[in-house]
């Protein structure tokens, strides 16, 4: 069964200032994560909500909390810094290495951060020192995806020097897939890294609090029985926030795709014709473009563009509203079959994760909890 959208929400009054909004959904996302939540519970498998698709905003961490997630996870310092100003308490992992100017902030805001660079551990234990604190780490080893991670040869040594330091503690270890390369869990890369989790132990001489296998990738795998039984842990933004699994992109069965849409006001309707000839040159985003569709269409002018989301990440909520093409600062979608639409009428579309991401971090657009 497909996770669902509510299309039934066609329009609204825009907000006050702005043609252009986030809206979040707290009863579709509460629906995911308890969907997800009681999935991974049944393979003994806790999770870390990542809160990077939405910027870290207070609402939607809060609402991971209330769901039974115990951590959150994030890759920037600046959502962190903003979770922890709206109230957060509870723990938060730092998923990218800091950079060495970020150290001070990381060991204050964070309680633990996944690193695999010594240099970068080293200036961690300094800077916990200085603080009076102990900072927990779970190096990260990269089994082939190709991006943050010590190779396995090197992970015995880089966690000796990291155990051997004043204020450091070696709480997990991690691992990543399908992000840069797209490579995927497998039986025998997870058999290795599992291997790797036991040397390790061995050589701290205790078992790791967090084992971490991967993220919203690592689901089916995790589905299919496939995780070592050392495996506890898994690090989930896009399968909780849209309810989808990211290696096939397959919807979780009883999920909603729904828990956040972008609402765009129409600034003009005409008809125009799409058969108009003469030269063409690239557009204002330097891309060649081939309409879609032909003859005399209705069409509409939305105030949303390139500089606010992802435009080809937007799917909309009304099947009958086509999206045609995009610049900088505008979006133009043929609503020929739905022809009541007017300036000053909001169309909603669901944004895929990198659409979502991108529209949080604009700043040209709000956001707002629907009740």
């Amino acid at each position: 069964m497909e996770n669902c959208i509510d299309r039934s929400v066609r329009w609204a009054d825009p907000p006050s200032g702005t043609t252009a909004r986030i809206e979040i959904r707290p009863d579709a996302l509460r629906q995911n994560f308890a969907v997800v939540r009681d999935l991974c519970a049944e393979h003994r498998i806790a999770i870390s909500g990542v809160t990077k698709g939405v910027g870290g905003h207070p609402d939607v961490a809060r609402l991971m909390l209330d769901a039974g997630i115990q951590s959150l996870a994030d890759a920037r310092l600046e959502n962190i810094r903003r979770m922890r100003v709206g109230g957060i308490t509870a723990p938060i992992h730092l998923l990218r290495p800091p950079g060495l100017g970020e150290i001070a902030d990381a060991v204050r805001l964070t309680d633990l951060i996944f690193v695999s660079n010594r240099t970068t551990i080293d200036a961690i234990a300094h800077h916990a020192r200085a603080s009076g604190s102990r900072m927990k780490i779970a190096p990260m080893v990269d089994l082939g995806d190709m991006r943050e991670g010590v190779p396995p040869g090197d992970l015995l040594s880089l966690t000796a020097h990291a155990h051997a330091l004043e204020g450091i503690e070696v709480a997990g270890l991690g691992t990543n897939f399908a992000c840069h390369t797209g490579l995927l869990p497998t039986r025998e890369n997870l058999a290795v890294f599992a291997g790797l989790v036991e040397q390790v132990e061995t050589r701290i001489g205790r078992p790791l609090e967090i084992v971490s296998g991967g993220n919203s990738a690592s689901l089916l795998a995790m589905k299919r029985g496939e995780f070592p039984p050392v495996i506890s842990h898994l690090r989930l933004g896009e399968s909780l926030l849209f309810g989808i699994e990211a290696a096939q992109g397959s919807a979780l069965p009883g999920t909603r795709r729904d828990g956040f849409l972008i609402a765009a006001e129409i600034l003009e309707t005409w008809d125009r014709d799409a058969d108009i000839s003469g030269p063409r040159a690239r557009n204002a985003l330097g891309e060649a473009v081939t309409l879609k569709v032909s003859g005399r269409r209705h069409m509409a002018v939305l105030g949303i563009g390139a500089v606010d989301t992802a435009i080809s990440g937007l799917s909309p909520v009304d099947p009958n509203v086509e999206l045609l093409g995009f610049s900088s600062d505008h979006t133009v979608v043929d609503i020929s079959r739905a022809r009541t639409f007017k300036p000053g009428d909001v169309l909603r579309f669901v944004p895929s994760y990198s659409a979502l991401a991108t529209a949080m971090s604009s700043p040209y657009l709000s956001s707002q909890t629907i009740a």
